[in-house]
């Protein structure tokens, strides 16, 4: 609880002065980016201009320095830096990212675990696993076929 609020629906009705204080500082800071943004689109351009060379080491010096940041462990680097090794195999292989994009939000929350046992006899947890692997044997094949169309 910040400043003795009770987050909720209530809140509305019992501090009105806070929450609508804080939409109106979200409209104003809005307001505020999309200014900074316009006075700066000649910065930004100039970025664009940089080489290659010196623009993509860069972009993955900050990305490497946010990973670490966020947990301060170096694993999750390697983690990043071992899918973007992926990614840009999958580039170089001509595979298009979509069916694994796709399949991650289409996938069971929670994967691998069930909130309540499984009945003896039941089968929908065994069926959502079976459903869940056709989905990615489709999303596959539908890759394949995305992919050797011209």
């Amino acid at each position: 609880m910040l400043f003795g609020l009770r987050p909720g629906p209530l809140l509305f009705e019992q501090h009105p002065e806070f929450a609508w204080g804080i939409i109106a500082s979200m409209h104003v800071s809005n307001l505020m980016l999309v200014l900074v943004n316009l006075l700066a689109i000649p910065l930004f351009v100039s970025v664009l201009r940089l080489r290659k060379s010196v623009l993509f080491p860069s972009i993955v010096a900050l990305a490497m320095i946010g990973t670490f940041s966020l947990e301060n462990h170096i694993f999750e680097v390697w983690l990043a830096l071992l899918f973007s090794a992926f990614g840009y195999l999958m580039a170089k292989l001509d595979y298009p990212p979509a069916p694994l994009v796709l399949d991650v939000p289409l996938r069971e929350p929670s994967e691998g675990r069930r909130a309540l046992p499984e009945e003896p006899g039941e089968l929908s947890g065994r069926l959502a696993r079976v459903y869940r692997v056709q989905g990615q044997v489709g999303h596959v094949l539908a890759s394949q076929h995305l992919g050797s169309s011209p």
